[in-house]
């Protein structure tokens, strides 16, 4: 269904409507930001939190290590999820190029575990400005809410 709306949304005729075509163009926008913005939520409670920790500022909520490294992990695995979300739909609509077409959001997911993990198998690539972007900015993402997070968190006592 999902890929009938986008290609509707391309196309411009898949229900023969242009106004169906802004419609189902503003959900797809609607959700790539929605993903976009939670990414940043999460990122910035992270920040907030390490920060805290760092200028030994007192605890605002009762997580201990092991609470902190589930929400890391979930966060994580969040952050895989909002960027494949961002790549299906910028492709869809033809935002960002890759050097594949993601036939459906399994290839967006596997592709983003990948570029999180910093494995880049080198199978799939952006291939314009915009695409690299995202990538860049899901690599940093993965890479300071990892490393720092683990460090600060398991770093010093709590």
């Amino acid at each position: 269904m999902a890929d009938l709306l986008v290609q509707g949304a391309k196309n411009g005729d898949a229900f023969g409507s242009s106004a169906v075509h802004i419609s189902v163009w503003c959900i797809c926008a609607f959700l790539a930001y929605f993903a976009a913005a939670r990414i940043f939520e999460i990122l910035y409670a992270f920040y907030k939190d390490a920060m805290d920790k760092v200028e030994s500022k007192p605890k605002r909520s009762g997580l201990t290590k092991k609470n902190r490294l589930q929400l890391l992990f979930l966060s994580y695995i969040e952050l895989v999820l909002n960027y494949a979300i961002i790549y299906y739909f910028a492709l869809r609509l033809d935002w960002a190029r890759f050097s594949i077409n993601f036939d459906d959001i399994s290839h967006a997911i596997y592709f983003s575990g990948i570029t999180i993990a910093t494995v880049g198998y080198g199978d799939q690539f952006p291939t314009s400005t915009l695409g690299r972007y995202i990538v860049l900015g899901e690599v940093l993402s993965g890479i300071i809410l990892f490393v720092v997070s683990l460090a600060v968190y398991l770093g010093g006592d709590d």
